[in-house]
């Protein structure tokens, strides 16, 4: 798959709050790096971060724009 097909699917599983759809796009042993967290290691712990941000917040919608190659 391409890095903008991952992009592409990353956002419309965002946007439909699909946490399964999102797990499924990170590696086992994926680290997530968040500005206000420590770094959330595992599918595990990255699944826990994306259930309780979509039952507290109110979430905009993601949209992505390409520069390049790069998905911005």
């Amino acid at each position: 798959m391409k890095p903008v097909e991952i992009i592409n699917q990353f956002v419309a599983f965002f946007n439909n709050a699909n946490v399964e759809g999102l797990i499924n796009l990170y590696a086992e042993d994926a680290v997530n790096h968040q500005v206000v967290t420590e770094p959330l290691r595992g599918r595990d712990e990255i699944r826990k971060l994306f259930e309780q941000d979509f039952k507290r917040a109110k979430l905009e919608r993601l949209s992505r724009f390409l520069v390049s190659s790069f998905a911005v």
